[in-house]
Parts: structure tokens; C-alpha cells; sequence
């Protein structure tokens, strides 16, 4: 039986956005020619907002198939392959850990993909709304005071995460960094 992680959410730390740029110019180096955009998405993304300290990156390619190709040299430098891991036509890899947990995320997806919009909505919507950040920061807090390993931590979000992405449709372009 795997052990539970523990969800562990910090105050938001300056240093996350040059992290994300290190690992988005060792993704470009590597594979840069088979992608169209790459994004640093997740709570980590948004300046003050507390977080799971991991480093979510947005892939974007043109053809989901066609981005097999890519996990080779992306294992080289790192990158766990887990496959689709419950999204469909979403290629999911982890990398590296600090005391056991891991500490970057990349989701590829193809950029019709309605995933790939959700994402940019919600990361674009909370940048630009402190409220949101608020209730969604509170929210992050009183889950991880619960105890709860990811999968759950994950399902209790799920509901503000859906109000705050309805709320974005109707007032932010996702196209927009």
C-alpha cells in the first residue's frame, strides 16, 4: 500500500516563479520544436496566493499522438511519465522531489483541448481578482488543517474551482498570459 501524503499548503514564496523558468527553459531546450507554448499555471502561478509548493507547467502541443514522441527526451532530464493520469488526451509527468514530495507537475495537452483553457481561465482569472485569491486561499488552508491526502484534497476544491472558472468564462480572455 502506497503512503498518504500529507497536503501540505505554504504561504506563497517569490521564488517559485524562477523556478518554473528553469524547468520551462530545460523543457525548450529539450523539446522545444515539438511544442507551441508552454505556461506556468497553478496556484504557484499567482503572485500571493499560498499553495501546495509544486510547480505546475501547461504544455501546449498541436497533435496529442504526435506528442508521444516528446517523454523519451523528457525522461532523460527527469521527467516521470504517468500517462494520462484521469484526463483524457493529457500526457501527465512529475518530477523531483524535496523531503518526498514532488516539486513540478507538466500537463501536455493540445491547445484545443478544453483542459488547456481551464486552466489559463482559472490561473488568468485569479491574477486578476484578489477577492477569488482570498476565498480560494482560505479554502486551501482549512483542507490541509483536515489531514487530507491529494485525491481528497483535490475533490474538496473541486466545487470553488468550478465557480471560479464560471465566473472567469464570463469575464476573462484564456488566451492571455
Amino acid at each position: 500500500m502506497p503512503i498518504r501524503e500529507r497536503v501540505l499548503v505554504k504561504p506563497y514564496d517569490p521564488e517559485w516563479p524562477a523556478a518554473y523558468e528553469k524547468a520551462r527553459a530545460e523543457i525548450v531546450a529539450g523539446i522545444g520544436p515539438h511544442i507551441l507554448r508552454i505556461d506556468h499555471v497553478g496556484s504557484t502561478s499567482v503572485p500571493g496566493l499560498a499553495a501546495k509548493p509544486t510547480i505546475d507547467i501547461l504544455v501546449g502541443v498541436c497533435d496529442w499522438d504526435e506528442a508521444r514522441i516528446t517523454i523519451a527526451p523528457l525522461a532523460d532530464v527527469g521527467w516521470k511519465y504517468v500517462g494520462e493520469h484521469g484526463i483524457p488526451r493529457r500526457h501527465y509527468f512529475r518530477r523531483g522531489t524535496v523531503r518526498g514530495r514532488r516539486t513540478h507537475h507538466l500537463h501536455m495537452l493540445e491547445t484545443t483541448h478544453p483542459e488547456w483553457n481551464a486552466m489559463l481561465a482559472f490561473r488568468n482569472y485569479l491574477r486578476g481578482h484578489p477577492d477569488a485569491v482570498a476565498e480560494y486561499e482560505r479554502l486551501k488552508y482549512d483542507l490541509a488543517r483536515k489531514d487530507l491526502d491529494g485525491p481528497a484534497y483535490q475533490e474538496a476544491k473541486a466545487p470553488l474551482i468550478q465557480r471560479i472558472l464560471e465566473r472567469a468564462r464570463r469575464n476573462v480572455p484564456t488566451t492571455d498570459g
